[in-house]
């Protein structure tokens, strides 16, 4: 080798050594700055963010490794004392969870970087949440990006077995393309308790709202478990699904959620929505048959489709119908009664027969009126509603949601200007 070729060599290794040194500097501010970033963020000490990302690294010289902190999460396992780290790295930015019991020396019991089948969690579409004590990772799977045709999401989800974290299978959905999320508010929109908020922020939570009522609603405080311990109910949109989480405010609770997805997708040429329930306490249960000590949950589709859930002995039942009768009747108007509301339209007394919602109020005072206990009859404005199912007949809605009564009532034109009620259904559920 020529004097000239080892000078040539020289400067290659160094400006190798340089580039790697200065490599390594870099990835050592970006580390130090990760950490303090959590540090603040967690409440730990700084040297305890170091420990646990070095714990988790497959390196054994922290200048090699290139791994990131995406979340470091001290609250969403605190019941079992557990931190959850997840770290990305390479240039996919695939994920490694990993668990440690919050106890010093901090001590690793799981990590986990792929599924059972061997498929990685990479890119910035993956994402961790914490739904009721189960780490669920949620990844689009590839398809066509130009398509207007609903994504497939794949979640999956790990529980714990009470000694490791264990996979409890894969759960897939379809989520429509961009722009079709639910109306949600912000958790700072709504007076929560900081423990509250501090759970619920872990999750990605924003609240789904519904529109049944126009107030911001599905933020409920009630007693699920226990007479006496106030517990927290929200349904929270996590950027895929619409999950009911509960924050417990004492030591008895139902672990699983009761619902994996409250939301209903509705899809024609020209809409694309997802439809969201309204979630309530239910008042205690009146009925002797199904008495409890506790609330229970509510949760209402539409003013005439209402589910309910209790949390008993650690475990979430549902029920439906149980606390809710419906009576439907069909209403034959007599010809002669027809014929002289037609004949006597002009006449003052008569023209309330030409507007189905009056129609429709009359014929609810009769029927409510005849509800025992005794209905404390409202003045029936605006809340009787009245949309066109046919070219003369209107289906009219009536919703009053203290005294949890519903009902409906068809109104024909049986001849001109001569409007009746044909048919109504009447739901009545237990406060």
């Amino acid at each position: 080798m020529g004097r000239q070729s080892i000078r040539l060599f020289s400067c290659f290794a160094l400006a190798i050594a340089v580039t790697v040194g200065s490599r390594g500097q870099d990835l050592a501010k970006v580390h130090r700055e990760a950490e303090a970033k959590w540090a603040a963020e967690t409440g730990l000490p700084l040297s305890a963010v170091h420990e646990l990302w070095r714990l988790a690294s497959h390196y054994a010289d922290s200048d090699d490794d290139d791994s990131q902190i995406e979340s470091l999460d001290t609250q969403a396992l605190a019941s079992r004392r557990h931190i959850l780290l997840v770290t990305s790295a390479g240039e996919n930015s695939c994920l490694t969870l990993t668990v440690f019991l919050a106890t010093t020396p901090y001590h690793k019991i799981w990590s986990e970087q792929q599924t059972p089948e061997g498929h990685d969690w990479c890119g910035p579409a993956a994402k961790v949440t914490v739904n009721h004590g189960e780490i669920d990772i949620s990844m689009p799977e590839e398809g066509d990006p130009e398509s207007s045709g609903p994504q497939t999401v794949t979640v999956d989800a790990w529980g714990w077995n009470g000694t490791t974290y264990q996979y409890a299978g894969t759960r897939r959905f379809n989520q429509f393309s961009v722009g079709n999320p639910p109306r949600t508010l912000p958790l700072s929109s709504f007076q929560l308790p900081e423990k509250v908020t501090s759970l619920l922020e872990t999750s990605g939570c924003s609240v789904a709202q519904t529109d049944l009522v126009p107030s911001p609603n599905n933020v409920v405080k009630g007693e699920f478990a226990k007479r006496g311990q106030q517990d927290w109910l929200v349904l929270c949109w996590n950027g895929y699904q619409n999950v009911p989480l509960i924050v417990w405010g004492g030591n008895l609770s139902c672990d699983s959620p009761f619902a994996r997805d409250l939301g209903r997708f509705v899809k024609t040429d020209q809409l694309k929505a997802t439809i969201v329930p309204e979630l309530e306490a239910a008042p205690e249960v009146k009925d002797p048959r199904m008495e409890g000590d506790h609330q229970w949950i509510r949760i209402r589709w539409s003013p005439f489709t209402t589910l309910f859930y209790s949390c008993d002995d650690g475990r979430w039942t549902k029920h439906s119908g149980e606390r809710c009768k419906t009576e439907k009747h069909a209403i034959t108007a007599s010809t002669t009664a027809v014929q002289e509301a037609s004949a006597t339209q002009q006449n003052d007394n008569q023209l309330w027969r030409s507007d189905p919602v009056a129609v429709a109020r009359a014929e609810l005072r009769r029927i409510l009126g005849s509800i025992v206990p005794p209905f404390v009859l409202p003045v029936l404005g605006d809340e009787v509603k009245c949309e066109e199912a046919l070219s003369i007949k209107q289906l009219c809605y009536y919703w009053d949601k203290s005294s949890g009564i519903s009902a409906s009532v068809g109104v024909e034109r049986l001849a001109p200007g001569a409007r009746f009620a044909t048919e109504t259904s009447v739901t009545t559920c237990s406060q």
